[in-house]
Parts: C-alpha cells; sequence; structure tokens
C-alpha cells in the first residue's frame, strides 16, 4: 500500500483523535510541526500528498502561506491543503477555494467530520457509517464492566460507540465486534479518545481507537471497509 505523506501544523487539541485515529494508521504517516519555522522547513523537503494547516498560527496567516505551498518549485505544490480556522473565520476563508485551497473547517468540527474530509482528499477510504452490534468489555477502578452497544461510525482504525455509559478518555478496553454478513466476532483492543453529546452531535457515545487487532481480523476490517465505500470514489 503507498505511503500518504500527511504535514500537519499546528494541530488542534480538540481534534487530537484524529492523529490518534486515522492520522496513525496505514497509509498515513504524519509529519506534526507547530512552530512556523518548521512548517516552511518540511514544505521545501517533502512532496506532502495533504497539508493540514490550522490557521492563524504561531504569527503566521494563511494568505501569507498559500502562496508559498503552491510555488511549482516547491515538491508539495500538487498536494491538498485542508485549512482549520477559527469558524466566524471560515467564510473569509471560502474565497481561497478557486485560488488553490482545497477545503477549509472549523477547527471546531467534530473529528469524523474532519476525518472524512482527509479521505475525501487523499481519496483513501473513508470511516463507514454503519450501525453493527458491538460486545464491549471494560475494566474500570478494578471492576469489570459488560456494556452491549451499537456502532455509529467504523474505519479500519477505530469506531464510534453510541451508549449514554461513558468510559473516561483513556481507558483501554476489549471488544469483540461481529460484523454482516461475518460468522465469527471480530476481538482487540482500542482506546477511549473522545467524548460526544446529543446536543453537539448526533449520537452521544464516545470514539475509541483500536491498539491491538489481530491480522486476520484487521484484514477482515479493512476488506468490510472497502466493500462499504461508495461506488465512484469519494
Amino acid at each position: 500500500m503507498e505511503q500518504v505523506r500527511v504535514l500537519a501544523f499546528n494541530f488542534p487539541e480538540e481534534l487530537k483523535a484524529v492523529e490518534a485515529g486515522l492520522l496513525s494508521r496505514p497509509p498515513f504517516v504524519e509529519d506534526a510541526v507547530s512552530r512556523a519555522v518548521d512548517l516552511l522547513r518540511r514544505l521545501e523537503e517533502t512532496p506532502y500528498r495533504l497539508s493540514i494547516l490550522n490557521m492563524p498560527g504561531d504569527g503566521l496567516e494563511f494568505k501569507q502561506i498559500l502562496p508559498i505551498v503552491r510555488d511549482p518549485r516547491m515538491p508539495c505544490s500538487k498536494g491538498a491543503i485542508l485549512l482549520l480556522t477559527p469558524e466566524d473565520r471560515v467564510e473569509e476563508h471560502r474565497a481561497y477555494l478557486q485560488k488553490g485551497l482545497n477545503a477549509v473547517l472549523p477547527r471546531t468540527a467534530c473529528p469524523d467530520v474532519v476525518e472524512m474530509e482527509i479521505a475525501r482528499q487523499v481519496e483513501v477510504a473513508p470511516r463507514v457509517s454503519t450501525r453493527v452490534m458491538l460486545r464491549l468489555k471494560a475494566r474500570i477502578q478494578a471492576k469489570d464492566a459488560m456494556i452491549l452497544c451499537q456502532t455509529a461510525n467504523l474505519s479500519s482504525s477505530g469506531l464510534f460507540l453510541v451508549h449514554k455509559t461513558q468510559l473516561p478518555v483513556g481507558t483501554v478496553f476489549s471488544f469483540e465486534l461481529m460484523l454482516p454478513g461475518a460468522r465469527t466476532p471480530i476481538a482487540g483492543e482500542a482506546r477511549v479518545v473522545r467524548h460526544a453529546t446529543f446536543i453537539k452531535e448526533k449520537y452521544e457515545g464516545m470514539g475509541a481507537v483500536f491498539i491491538a487487532l489481530p491480522p486476520e481480523g484487521q484484514k477482515i476490517l479493512d476488506e468490510f471497509v472497502a466493500r462499504q465505500r461508495p461506488s465512484g470514489g469519494a
């Protein structure tokens, strides 16, 4: 599988679930920087498929960096650019969509929305929106708790669990996931990386990334995700 090199500048803390999830697994290879000087150096050295820029940041405005990225002499000039910016500046930056910017989102967007846009820009199979039964076992404060819940979103790197009972962020749990049409469940371990409420998103529950999945289970999951991808690309 061909690597997808991604440059992330000044990535928002609220979206760290994207780095811990989608961007942490193949085919993605992420370079994360927070200083303007490091951003410029990386842009000069590497042909990134996607640059995710959270701006303004470290004294830089997007209008200053755009002509640098799109300079034909730069190795990343043909790569996609996803801009994350304050919500009250999204409309202002839409003017650049016909001038070298590929997509703009508020930096307060939920991780699932950001992941879908990343997948669209680099033409990698996005997170599948599906609902399957999940048997979840977690250890909390030295006591075992068994939870039966559903998934709202599923990808090769993680899933979103729909349930009012939320495990603390950072909790590692074992799970069994029965995919539609499968004869045996996929078993592994995952870590909770975020919570969601119905007020902010259409589901109440928690997002988790896989941290241990046997090769055969990963293969089955990857094939399932690929089959769910709409025909005709993104």
